[in-house]
């Protein structure tokens, strides 16, 4: 029941991540993750529509090593925090606009062509608090390459996760 009722406001915040469309990833980290004294996760996708499951081994895979190289451990139960997440990849149209001068006159050259945008929402959570909020990333963005390497996604995730704080000795 409690990931269902996270799926609403996950997904409503994804949708305004979408209509928004920023440049670059909106991020919050609260002041209880930062005073928080936490060393264990779990990572639960939320399977909700424009959810992509075939991404969900590489973002998973990225997930834990960043955490693990924050000093976090991984543990299927009674973890401290929670981190879920909907990711989606979709394809759509761009449109290239260039200015070409022919002969004195100037015209407007229109070029379409085919984009991937990748969509995240991605949440850690309290999982001993009631599910409070301590981590939220949003992202809506064109990506270069869909089929990047794991490296590449690890790269990413982990400058993601910069600002969450690794685990307190």
């Amino acid at each position: 029941m409690s990931s269902l009722r996270l799926l609403l406001p996950l997904l409503f915040c994804l949708l305004s991540a979408c209509a928004s469309a920023p440049a670059s990833p909106d991020i919050e980290v609260s002041e209880a993750a930062l005073e928080g004294d936490f060393s264990t996760f779990v990572i639960k996708p939320i399977r909700g529509q424009g959810h992509r499951q075939d991404l969900e081994e590489r973002f998973n895979t990225a997930l834990r090593l960043a955490l693990t190289a924050k000093g976090y451990r991984e543990q299927a139960q009674n973890a401290d925090l929670r981190v879920i997440y909907l990711v989606g990849l979709e394809a759509n149209t761009g449109v290239d606009v260039k200015q070409v001068n022919i002969g004195g006159a100037t015209y407007s050259d229109v070029t379409f062509t085919p984009e991937q945008r990748a969509r995240l929402a991605l949440r850690i959570l309290d999982n001993h608090d009631h599910d409070s909020l301590l981590f939220q990333a949003l992202i809506d963005r064109q990506v270069r390459d869909p089929n990047a390497s794991q490296d590449v996604v690890n790269q990413a995730v982990d400058k993601l996760l910069a600002r969450f704080p690794a685990k307190r000795e």
